[in-house]
């Protein structure tokens, strides 16, 4: 049986998953749904739920700004009227190419400004200098929402350096070194990271991300593997559920030995009368804007990985600070439960 690779759906109406029981019944609350039964999902087709080897079930994970405080401190010979040149080193993850000295991923190039002209030497006026001159950057060059903020931090020798594009752009050090007319070449100092209020994270099945590396088509595209319904269009905006699993199952295929070698033959040339072992991966990414609630469809989904975890050693629903990758219901925030309502909550 020749497959695919992993098949993936977006999914935003609860409608497009449902269970039915033996007699064809669609079974409306995830406590009555048994091993017995079989999921219908939209455009993917039908599941015995007993065929479902492995399932697993993580919530969407939100992005994270990056945002550190750094101790100003006064760099050597530094007087009044002089002023600092700020170098803020960035890298990110991801395909921010504008923050990359190249186009892969990796350490970016610096962010520079200069402050404006000191009226002390004390860290606390270099801060006032280094916030100030920010404020001018960004009315001199005309620029809203640069790759980062700078603005004062809790203390009063703190600079607050909180990086833009949510979650993709890291601060990995802040320098300041003394500029001023006829001096010889100064040497950065780094400030020290003090607070962290912050740490860059992309996030988890958020709708840019799907939309990149999912949606596939436009009105005007035919492409046969594309998201095909209004139903299955990704919500940029929007938040989403991954539920990936494997189906596992036999096929019986009317196929000679002259044409695929495989399964048992009680005649020679003729048909195979073995079933031929094969495994699916499928992948569902379900709007948590509106399938979240009780018996919706991200709910059927978690009660069928709890029903399966108790069937095969290697799955497991328990309260776990640190899971590995055995459990099958997880949250955003990397914790693990046990129960349908506490993953939906």
């Amino acid at each position: 049986m020749f497959t695919l690779s992993e098949k993936i759906r977006v999914l935003n109406s609860s409608a497009d998953v449902e269970v039915f029981d033996t007699s064809n019944a669609a079974v409306a609350t995830t406590g009555a749904i048994t091993n017995n039964d079989r999921l219908r999902v939209a455009g993917f087709g039908n599941f015995d739920l007993s065929k479902i080897a492995n399932i697993k079930c993580r919530r969407a994970v939100p992005a994270v700004q990056e945002d550190k405080e750094f101790t100003v401190v006064a760099p050597a010979g530094i007087a009044a009227g002089d002023a600092v040149e700020v170098i803020i080193s960035l890298e990110t993850g991801r395909y921010q190419s504008e923050v990359l000295t190249t186009n892969h991923i990796g350490h970016g190039r610096t962010f520079k400004f200069q402050s404006a002209v000191l009226s002390g030497t004390t860290a606390a006026n270099i801060r006032d200098a280094i916030v100030t001159g920010f404020t001018n950057w960004q009315s001199l060059f005309q620029i809203g929402s640069p790759l980062v903020t700078v603005s004062a931090g809790t203390a009063a020798d703190d600079v607050q350096v909180q990086a833009d594009l949510a979650g993709s752009i890291s601060v990995t050090r802040v320098e300041i070194k003394r500029v001023a007319q006829g001096i010889a070449f100064q040497a950065p100092v780094s400030l020290a990271l003090n607070v962290t209020n912050g740490v860059a994270n992309e996030g988890l099945g958020l709708g840019k991300f799907l939309e990149e590396s999912i949606q596939m088509s436009t009105p005007m595209n035919t492409d046969p593997y594309a998201v095909d319904t209004a139903d299955s269009i990704v919500d940029v905006r929007g938040s989403y559920t991954e539920i990936s699993f494997e189906y596992s199952t036999s096929y019986e295929e009317n196929l000679g030995t002259t044409a695929a070698d495989y399964g048992h033959t009680t005649v020679p040339g003729g048909p195979s009368t073995g079933g031929v072992a094969a495994v699916h991966s499928f992948a569902l990414f379900c709007n948590e804007a509106t399938m979240l609630g009780a018996n919706n469809g991200i709910a059927k989904l978690a009660a069928i990985a709890l029903l399966r975890s108790g069937v095969y050693s290697y799955l497991g629903a328990t309260v776990d600070a640190t899971p590995d990758n055995s459990e099958v219901m997880i949250l955003a925030d990397g914790t693990s439960v046990d129960t349908v309502a506490a993953f939906i909550a």
